[in-house]
C-alpha cells in the first residue's frame, strides 16, 4: 500500500507495489507545481494544514511574500507595509470644541499593530489667540498611547490681521488592529480663549506591524 509525503504529497509506492508509470507522471506534476516560493495571486493563494509550515507564497497582483505559519499567513519580519494618504479640508472651528475630521478609510488582509504619524495644518488669524490640543482616532476613537499635542497661539494685537499658519505633528499607536476596513481621523480640541481657528487637513502614514509585536 503506497504512502505518501507530507509536503508535497509525493506518492511514495512500496517494494512490493505494481510499478505503474502513472505514478512518475503525477509525481512530477506535483514537483513543478511546488517550487521554493509558491506562487500565486491574493485571491487564489492557499490554505495549507500545519505540515507545511514554513512554506512561502509569491503574490504576483501585490507583489509581496508571505509565509504560513501553519495556521495563517504572516508578514517576513523585515516587511514593513504602510500606507501614506493626505487630505485637505478647510473647516472653522470654535472655541470649546471637540471636532472629528475622518481623513480616509483603509482595509488590512490581516490583524497589525498600527503606527500612525500625522501632519496636522491649523490656522489663526495672526492677532487672535487660542488653545489646540490634536490627536489621531481610528474607527472614532482615540489611538492607544496617542500623542496629544497641543498648540498655543497668544496673538500679537500690533501685527495685521493675516492667517497664520502651524503644522502639528502627532503620533499613536493601535496594539492589535483586526483584518478588515478601518478608519483613520484626527481629534482637533479647542481651549477657551475667544477666537476660532481653522483647520486645513492633514498628511498621514500608517505603518503595519506584525500583529501585538513592534516593527
Amino acid at each position: 500500500m503506497p504512502t505518501y509525503t507530507p509536503r508535497l504529497g509525493l506518492k511514495r509506492p512500496e517494494p512490493t507495489d505494481e510499478f505503474l508509470t502513472q505514478d512518475f507522471y503525477d509525481n512530477y506534476n506535483l514537483l513543478d507545481a511546488a517550487p521554493g516560493i509558491h506562487i500565486c495571486t491574493s485571491s487564489t493563494k492557499p490554505t495549507w494544514g500545519p505540515e507545511r509550515a514554513g512554506r512561502a507564497i509569491y503574490m504576483t497582483d501585490h507583489k509581496y511574500i508571505q509565509i504560513w505559519d501553519g495556521t495563517n499567513w504572516q508578514e517576513p519580519v523585515q516587511s514593513v507595509p504602510g500606507i501614506a494618504t493626505s487630505l485637505h479640508t478647510d473647516a472653522e472651528i470654535s472655541r470649546n470644541t471637540t471636532s472629528i475630521f475622518n481623513i480616509g478609510t483603509y482595509t488590512i488582509s490581516r490583524p497589525a499593530r498600527l503606527h500612525i504619524l500625522m501632519g496636522i495644518q491649523l490656522a489663526i488669524v495672526s492677532n487672535r489667540r487660542q488653545w489646540v490640543y490634536v490627536r489621531p482616532v481610528i474607527n472614532g476613537v482615540d489611538a492607544q498611547s496617542g500623542h496629544t499635542n497641543q498648540w498655543r497661539h497668544s496673538g500679537t494685537s500690533s501685527l495685521g490681521t493675516y492667517w497664520t499658519y502651524n503644522a502639528i505633528p502627532v503620533f499613536g499607536t493601535v496594539a492589535n488592529q483586526p483584518a478588515g476596513t478601518f478608519s483613520v481621523g484626527v481629534k482637533v480640541i479647542t481651549g477657551s480663549d475667544p477666537d476660532p481657528i481653522r483647520y486645513y487637513g492633514a498628511k498621514v502614514q500608517i505603518f503595519l506591524g506584525r500583529g501585538t509585536d513592534e516593527l
